[in-house]
């Protein structure tokens, strides 16, 4: 009765990877970075490593060299840090355990940067039962929720986003999104103005809902 959403990256890894951002980061420099793609995300921050340390020592035991003492001790004190020097091991173990590819480290722009991969479900990646007018699949992934709005948007060709909320006791969010989703696919074509005008179900859209 209770829906768990698992995040597709490890959630005890990400934090790890955020909280050694702000314990190492060069704070006279440029603020920490992150750029988020579909595939995967990457975090930046200023800031070379000790001398004593490598990328490849990175993921061993090693000693704990944190630039801002002052900053490292209140996370150990706060409980964000367990144990000094094992936080690039737990993000490695963390990412086995959801059998994601480690993250990559790397020294870029006077910095360190890490790179980790996304299990981000595309509509490209999307398998479907669905099948077009010649059978062949075309690819497409709709929701059962899409599914209803559709054969409501059938039964009643001027039902508003309100109807849909309540009939279906859905958000305003879920037919927005709905919606975008059957234009973008050709399910669904508006004809007319927008306040007297009315959505026609096309024929692609007829065979999702029979």
């Amino acid at each position: 009765m209770q829906r768990i959403e698992p995040l597709e990256i490890p959630e005890d890894a990400l934090r790890e990877m955020i909280y050694n951002s702000l314990v190492h980061k060069l704070y006279v420099g440029v603020p920490i970075q992150m750029w988020v793609f579909n595939d995967h995300i990457e975090l930046w921050n200023e800031g070379k490593l000790p001398d004593a340390i490598t990328i490849d020592t990175l993921v061993e035991k090693h000693s704990s060299h944190p630039r801002n003492q002052l900053v490292a001790s209140v996370f150990y004190k706060a409980g964000f840090i367990e144990s000094w020097g094992r936080g690039i091991r737990k993000i490695n173990e963390a990412f086995d355990k959801a059998g994601l590819e480690r993250p990559v480290f790397k020294e870029s722009e006077g910095g360190l940067l890490v790179t980790f991969g996304r299990n981000y479900p595309t509509m490209k990646d999307a398998v479907s039962n669905i099948q077009s007018d010649d059978g062949i699949n075309d690819g497409i992934n709709f929701t059962q929720t899409e599914k209803l709005i559709l054969k409501a948007i059938n039964a009643n060709k001027n039902i508003t986003y309100v109807d849909l909320m309540n009939d279906l006791s859905i958000s305003e969010a879920t037919v927005t999104r709905a919606f975008r989703n059957f234009k973008t696919n050709g399910l669904i074509i508006r004809q007319g103005a927008n306040k007297k005008g009315y959505w026609q179900i096309t024929e692609k859209g007829k065979n999702v809902i029979s």
